[in-house]
């Protein structure tokens, strides 16, 4: 505008110059309107040919989406009708339903029910269905009962008692597939000839469904589907979401479309046509009105700037040189690289700080899928963070460093650098393949190390980001005794500690209390960097917590426990760990004599069935409702053993016995009675228990 503005003005004035005079300017003004006007109107016409070409495009995509979903809905419904036919076809061919089985007594019934209720698999709208024969009014329903038509049909049908025996005279003698209406329901019929076609004594299988059924699973299957439809099967109206004499049946608005085999069509109207379509996604039309005219108001603008374009390349000639404008694009330039670098350095922030958040354990999938946007991904199976002593570099130095390093990856390898909070060091993140080790990692560091004249120092090796805080405080740790981290606990230290304060919990011994919490505190008390080897400890100790509560079926709430690592203060760690474990225990008491008489029966169970091939965890969390860990450890607790070692000691055992008393038994006879399906199995595992094969007792 400011451009056109001063063109005009020039213009303007150079006519002023070479006419000089008023009248002949007012000339000029009116010869500029009207060339705007016109170039207004020719933009108006390409504006609307656009749009109109822009409303029968759109017209002709929405109708053709809307016919193909349109042709799936029909489809499915046609794949859904032939699997209810299916299930026809299926009893027809099965002797169970022959009427002279049926006829047999109530055993027969029920035989018959339990195969009829596994066929509403078969399809989602065959969730409700009878079979009636025809010379009885007794039908056997999906739900696996028995029942009769006049008790049925208005329960469930909603059909008044009037027209009962007419329906069901219409059922017997119904010869082709057919369907009827009662109020909401559908009822679709299959006529079965079990004997033959001009049997009396053929039968019907009759589905139920709801007009709401269907439209929902039409719904759930489809996307796109109109509001208002029409699906006729055959020649009949099956179902429709539109009230009678509000559906229009003009060809020109109405899109149609017909199922592979012609069973079933479907109907709806094309509601939007041309324009319409276009201010239906406007509906304040002042509001369209005015975008338009804005649009070509622009339109205009521009044709008029290129359409000027040689008088204005000869005003900029001529003009003198002061009142150009310099430098526009230099200055652009300028100003495109300044918001270059500041992305730049805002991406190394966001970068720098996702990195430290994984290092302190905040980690969420949600920041997962970030990762691609910072060019960080973590795809490989092993992670390990590393060390290196670069607080005495200068932000220079420190910056080349982490370019040098996040420079050597490659596809075995990939690594991130960050500059930690605690110490201003260069913490390094390394993502690598199974086939490497924490020394092959080292050999990819040592040439930089040795530019820099640095020293490094790697983490324990782990198997996923979430674990990054444990790599992390073990190599903080290895800092700072200069050795590794696994050095500094004695084996079985936490365990002990653990070991100690439950057993003082469990005898309600307070002063060995006192002592086991003296030992945890001492346990705790080195605090290098911050905690960080506090926290280390923390982690050990809350592991072996959990390790002996579970030897003792005890059940801790783990997610207490493990946000034990977050308090400040060690004694405040105790206090809570020591709250818990009480809690644990007393519920664990109060629960005891029950599951005594459970580990018995369970026990008994695995006695009485030791010699059953088939015995397994799994079968007993059915059989007594609990879960299989549960059960392994109840059967531990009272046997000593574990379940499969059990097992083993008891066939071994009768095995033994078999072979001492009977002679005349093989080795295969013993191993089948036993329990074993193979003999090799058998004589390994009674090598291992006696120290001599079955074939030498």
């Amino acid at each position: 505008m400011r451009f056109l503005g001063g063109l005009l003005r020039v213009c303007v004035q150079g006519v002023k110059t070479l006419l000089g005079t008023r009248q002949k300017t007012k000339t000029f003004y009116r010869y500029a309107a009207v060339y705007f006007i016109v170039l207004f109107l020719l933009s108006g016409i390409i504006l609307f040919t656009a749009l109109s070409f822009s409303a029968r495009r759109i017209v002709t995509l929405e109708e053709r989406n809307i016919q193909n979903v349109l042709q799936r809905s029909v489809d499915i419904l046609e794949k859904q009708y032939l699997a209810l036919e299916g299930i026809a076809t299926q009893i027809t061919a099965n002797p169970d339903y022959r009427p002279s089985v049926v006829n047999s007594g109530p055993v027969y019934d029920i035989a018959l029910l339990k195969t009829f209720k596994q066929l509403s698999i078969s399809s989602p709208l065959a969730s409700q269905y009878f079979l009636v024969y025809n010379f009885s009014s007794k039908i056997y329903t999906s739900s696996g009962n028995t029942s009769y038509f006049d008790y049925y049909a208005p329960a469930v049908l909603h059909l008044p008692g009037e027209r009962i025996p007419e329906t069901l005279e219409q059922i017997s003698e119904a010869r082709f597939a057919y369907f009827d209406r009662f109020e909401e329901t559908i009822l679709v019929v299959f006529p079965l000839r079990i004997y033959g076609p001009n049997d009396p004594r053929a039968a019907s299988l009759c589905f139920v469904m709801t007009e709401g059924q269907i439209k929902d699973y039409l719904s759930q299957m489809t996307v796109g589907l109109p509001e208002d439809y029409i699906i006729s099967m055959g020649t009949d109206m099956f179902l429709s979401t539109a009230e009678a004499g509000d559906f229009p049946h003009n060809e020109k608005n109405t899109i149609t479309a017909i199922s592979a085999k012609g069973r079933f069509s479907i109907l709806a109207e094309q509601l939007l046509t041309g324009w319409q379509e276009l201010i239906s996604n406007n509906p304040l039309l002042i509001l369209t009105a005015s975008v338009c005219v804005l649009l070509a108001l622009g339109l205009a603008l521009l044709l008029a700037k290129f359409s000027l374009w040689p008088l204005d390349q000869l005003i900029r000639k001529y003009l003198p040189e002061e009142t150009k404008i310099k430098n526009e694009f230099r200055q652009l330039d300028a100003v495109l690289g300044n918001l270059d670098r500041q992305h730049s350095d805002v991406r190394r922030q966001l970068k720098d700080q996702l990195l430290l958040l994984l290092l302190r354990g905040e980690y969420s999938e949600r920041l997962m899928e970030r990762w691609a946007l910072l060019d960080i991904s973590l795809k490989r199976p092993n992670y390990c963070v590393f060390l290196i002593e670069s607080e005495k570099l200068n932000r220079t130095a420190k910056e080349a460093l982490r370019k040098d390093l996040e420079a050597l990856s490659d596809d075995s390898a990939c690594f991130y650098t960050v500059e930690t909070a605690e110490t201003g060091q260069c913490a390094v993140i390394a993502n690598y393949n199974t086939g490497l080790t924490v020394d092959d990692l080292f050999a990819y560091f040592q040439p930089t190390l040795e530019k820099y004249s640095l020293q490094a120092f790697g983490g324990t090796p782990v198997d996923s980001p979430k674990r990054l805080p444990i790599s992390f405080m073990s190599v903080l740790t290895a800092k700072q005794y200069k050795k590794p981290p696994n050095h500094l606990l004695l084996p079985g230290q936490a365990d002990d500690l653990a070991e100690k304060l439950l057993a003082a919990l469990e005898t309600d011994d307070e002063k060995a209390e006192e002592r086991a919490c003296a030992a945890i505190a001492g346990f705790l008390s080195d605090e290098p960097l911050n905690g960080a080897l506090t926290k280390h400890h923390i982690y050990e100790l809350i592991s072996s917590t959990l390790r002996k509560a579970e030897d003792r079926s005890m059940v801790i709430d783990k997610t207490n426990i493990n946000a034990l690592v977050l308090l400040p203060d060690t004694y405040m760690v105790i206090d809570d760990l020591k709250k818990i474990l009480k809690n644990s225990v007393s519920l664990h008491r109060q629960s005891k004599p029950a599951s005594d008489d459970t580990a018995r029966l369970i026990v008994e169970y695995v006695i009485a069935n030791a010699f059953d091939p088939d015995i397994n965890l799994q079968d007993m969390s059915e059989t007594f409702g609990l879960s299989a860990d549960y059960i392994s450890a109840m059967i531990k607790r009272e046997t000593g053993s574990a379940f499969k070692e059990y097992v083993t000691m008891l066939r071994i055992g009768e095995a033994r016995r078999l072979l001492s008393e009977n002679k005349s038994l093989s080795v295969n006879d013993v191993a089948l009675k036993v329990g074993y399906r193979k003999t090799s199995n058998f004589s390994k595992k009674f090598k291992e228990l006696t120290g001599s094969l079955p074939s030498q007792i």
